[in-house]
């Protein structure tokens, strides 16, 4: 490991990101954990996507032998560790180091890409200071798709120690440190109630009771967003979740999310994944 605390990671990467490193079929069976794709990314550094179903609802008390950053794009989870519960939704990242005993209840069916580093690798400062909770970090969701879509492109040059190292570095973001406002999950769930409408700022602040100006700080300040931003966060978890789940075309996967036509969905999911809903849906299939 580095004096200086940095992320000991090879410099070379494993075999080539070539043929052998593209996504696997989803398996035919109904297996309680299925892997869909896995891609070698380096020495000791591995991403993959699984899917859990049926029997696999529920994990007791366990650890994992890696250091795990994971990402979910399809479900949700509720995670306990210790006496602390979190709760994980879609395009939810949490960072667990190797050893770290805790217990997993899935809702519905879940598949979460997986970035599996050996504990050697990650500096004991760095796995101390992350902290196991699930939380909307997009620059992490963003950079993990990216990952996936470099290995898949065959990118045998690609700096994959130096990204994964960043990727480490940001999950050291603090959380917010002050609770939200006690009207915050009725916010989110009448944006979420209203995906499909044409939502706007004014009438959340009426139907909460209060002024748009103190509505757009506080959601600012709890949420790091607009309540624009928030209501176009909500309608692409919304479409990642048709994409995944469902084999409505992609027109009307737009229309329920409240985007125009496919070209809006198309544009605003690039722009904030690096993908397009075609490519997404695809993805370990």
């Amino acid at each position: 490991m580095p004096d200086d605390g940095s992320l000991a990671l090879p410099v070379t990467v494993s075999a080539r990101a070539d043929s052998s490193a593209r996504a696997r079929p989803p398996a035919p069976s109904q297996e309680p954990v299925v892997t869909l794709g896995e891609w070698q990314l380096a020495p000791g550094v591995l991403l993959d996507l699984c899917r859990y179903s049926g029997e696999a609802a529920t994990f007791g008390r366990h650890h994992h032998e890696t250091c795990d950053l994971s990402l979910l794009i399809r479900g949700a989870v509720e995670e306990q560790v210790g006496r602390r519960t979190s709760q994980g939704r879609m395009l939810h990242s949490c960072f667990k180091p190797a050893g770290l005993e805790h217990a997993d209840r899935f809702r519905g069916e879940v598949e979460i890409l997986r970035l599996r580093v050996d504990s050697g690798l990650v500096p004991l400062e760095l796995r101390r200071s992350l902290g196991a909770s699930w939380r909307s970090r997009p620059d992490v969701g963003r950079e993990l798709l990216s990952l996936v879509r470099s290995v898949q492109e065959g990118g045998e040059n690609l700096d994959f120690v130096g990204r994964v190292a960043d990727l480490l570095s940001a999950c050291e973001t603090p959380a917010p440190a002050t609770p939200d406002p006690v009207w915050m999950s009725l916010l989110e769930e009448r944006i979420e109630d209203g995906l499909g409408e044409g939502l706007r700022v004014g009438d959340l602040a009426r139907d909460l009771g209060l002024h748009p100006v103190y509505l757009a700080r506080a959601v600012r300040s709890a949420r790091g967003c607009s309540v624009r931003r928030l209501i176009l966060k909500k309608r692409l978890e919304r479409a990642l979740g048709y994409l995944r789940g469902t084999s409505l075309p992609l027109a009307d996967v737009a229309v329920r999310t409240g985007f125009s036509d496919q070209a809006h969905l198309t544009r605003h999911l690039s722009e904030d994944l690096g993908w397009t809903p075609a490519a997404l849906r695809r993805l370990g299939r």
